[in-house]
């Protein structure tokens, strides 16, 4: 449902440009939850479930965790680059199109590097806790301001939820990964 509203378009409102009192309890929530979701689907990962692989050519979860991170701080990277540009009302017409959630690919197409699941989960709490943060605090005009995806250009305020939705795409992959036969118990 979540990433239904956002590459719709639909998780903020056209009108006010200002994120209402609800709009940022809800960001600030599903950041949380999604960031709960994720730290519980890593914790007691061992060193070789982190690194198995179904398939030679398929990512482990550490390849996973790593893009993850790197994209978690892209994004708030991005985010706030956009929100000291112009506004750019102008875009809400190349909104995403419906389909599968857009990307936020870090821009260097570097991977964070993190040396453990616990490196991860620090490092990851510590980029979303700055996101929430800036998402609690800032003034800025979520709704008029759009940023560029590999999909098509979505409001500041839907990129804050995408954040969310692909936390919660990974804590699926790593849910599929886990449940399979091959998955290491140990």
């Amino acid at each position: 449902m979540l990433a239904l509203l956002v590459v719709t378009g639909l998780a903020g409102t056209v009108n006010n440009s200002a994120l209402s009192s609800r709009e940022r309890k809800q960001a600030v929530m599903v950041l949380k939850d999604s960031r709960v979701k994720l730290m519980t689907a890593t914790e007691g990962l061992s060193e070789k479930q982190l690194h198995y692989r179904p398939a030679k050519e398929q990512p482990s979860i550490n390849d996973l965790l790593q893009q993850h991170l790197a994209q978690e701080q892209e994004t708030w990277s991005a985010l706030k680059e956009a929100m000291q540009q112009p506004i750019n009302p102008e875009k809400r017409n190349e909104h995403a199109a419906p389909g599968p959630l857009p990307d936020i690919a870090p821009r260097t197409g570097i991977k964070a590097r993190v040396s453990s699941p616990g490196a991860f989960r620090a490092s990851f709490r510590l980029a979303r806790q700055r996101g929430i943060k800036y998402v609690r605090t800032s003034t800025e005009d979520f709704k008029n301001h759009f940023i560029p995806t590999h999909a098509g250009w979505v409001s500041g305020y839907d990129y804050v939820l995408l954040a969310a939705s692909r936390s919660e795409e990974l804590v699926k992959e790593i849910t599929r990964l886990s449940s399979l036969p091959s998955f290491p118990r140990h």
